[in-house]
């Protein structure tokens, strides 16, 4: 069954809801339309057309623009064609207008929550009563929870409020999709080459005819720190290869519950890297079973969420990498913050929820500024600069670009 079919068919029920409210129109109106993955948003709008062909649709997408009076930009930006009509001939598809939930403060150098809900709050009236077409607001399920909460007075007006599933057929990717290759080729530090051998040589040179528990010891020393080296060479095979050699000799060993954490740990990146994701998520539940302070589980929860947001859930991940936070929020570990916070926004970056993924940069960025962390600090900053780029913003794009370039 086709994409389109499939959505119609678990959504007929609401379809027909909205081609009966938006039928024979002689006012206009302010309606919501819900949905649960952005991916299906462009599917979705050639149904709702289909049912109502008596309107001229016309998609908006208000990515570009800082919107606190959504009333006035309407009036400004439509033509007047438009807005002079004295029929109901239009429905306006207002599209990405979260990105308007927040702002730059130039003042504060920072990004800030906007003054848009308060807005609408205010200016309901004028939406439900002084435009003649109909404006449907596309919000995905979290942004119309914080509309819902922010803005209760508006949302109190709205009478037509369209909530559509994604089919489960259909729930395999969530967000834009996003590659890139795990063993990509890289500059080899010729240091690192040197170390690899050098323990290599060092691991022939153990002495077999010591006790069984030393030469376990001495081998399952060496190969852990031949397997960090491995990995910074890109050979993640070689490295999970020693890594499961130490396996079975630290549990015989009983070893104590943070040094098989570290283990896990090491095991299951090394299982990610080699691009084999339902193993390592084995080790890192593995750690998540052990009596141990936070930070392991933060550690394992990070790891995971790296593991769904390489295949794309971004919705999965989001999750995982929140239950980090939670967890660090505990601590006073401002790398550790910073880094959780900045893990969440790219994820809400590629998935393209442009205002969840500013706020966490922003997040992200105060921590790395507490800490005076200048590497950390750039990268976000040209993130955050990445993101207004891909908006459409390019006054802010340059701006925050300017201040990378400025660490």
């Amino acid at each position: 069954m086709q994409s389109h079919e499939l959505i119609h068919k678990h959504n007929e029920e609401q379809l027909n809801i909205l081609e009966f409210a938006l039928g024979g129109r002689e006012q206009g109106t302010f309606g919501v339309v819900i949905y649960e993955h952005k991916h299906y948003t462009e599917k979705l709008y050639e149904l709702i057309t289909k049912k109502s062909p008596q309107y001229q649709h016309i998609p908006l997408d208000v990515n570009p623009f800082e919107i606190t009076s959504l009333h006035r930009f309407l009036k400004e930006y439509l033509p007047a064609e438009i807005n002079q009509s004295t029929r109901v001939r239009h429905v306006i598809h207002i599209f990405n207008l979260s990105g308007s939930l927040i702002t730059y403060d130039r003042k504060q150098d920072k990004i800030i929550p906007s003054r848009m809900l308060d807005q609408l709050n205010f200016e309901r009236e004028l939406l439900f009563r002084d435009l003649p077409y109909i404006v449907l607001v596309w919000l995905d399920k979290s942004t119309s929870i914080t509309f819902h909460r922010k803005a209760p007075d508006l949302w109190d007006w709205i009478t037509y409020i369209f909530e559509f599933k994604t089919p489960e057929e259909e729930k395999i990717y969530h967000g834009e999709a996003y590659s890139a290759p795990l063993s990509e080729k890289k500059e080899v530090d010729p240091q690192v080459l040197e170390l690899i051998e050098y323990l290599k040589g060092r691991l022939e040179k153990v002495d077999p005819n010591q006790p069984e528990k030393r030469v376990w010891k001495d081998q399952s020393t060496i190969r852990y720190l031949l397997a960090e080296q491995l990995v910074k060479a890109a050979r993640y095979r070689e490295a999970l290869e020693n890594l499961l050699w130490v396996l079975p000799h630290v549990e015989n060993l009983n070893a104590n519950d943070q040094g098989k954490a570290d283990l896990y740990l090491k095991i299951g990146s090394a299982y990610f890297l080699n691009e084999n994701d339902d193993t390592a998520l084995e080790f890192f539940n593995k750690i998540l079973t052990l009596p141990l302070p936070q930070r392991w589980y933060q550690q394992a929860y990070l790891s995971k969420g790296a593991v769904y947001e390489n295949n794309n859930d971004f919705e999965t991940a989001q999750k995982f990498f929140q239950k980090a936070i939670d967890l660090i929020e505990e601590t006073d570990n401002l790398t550790d913050i910073g880094q959780a916070f900045f893990k969440l926004a790219h994820n809400y970056h590629k998935s393209r929820y442009w205002e969840k993924a500013l706020i966490h940069y922003q997040k992200a960025l105060d921590c790395f500024i507490k800490e005076g962390n200048k590497t950390e600090i750039k990268k976000t900053y040209q993130h955050i600069s990445q993101a207004y780029k891909e908006q459409g913003r390019t006054e802010l794009a340059e701006l925050f670009a300017q201040k990378g370039s400025e660490v």
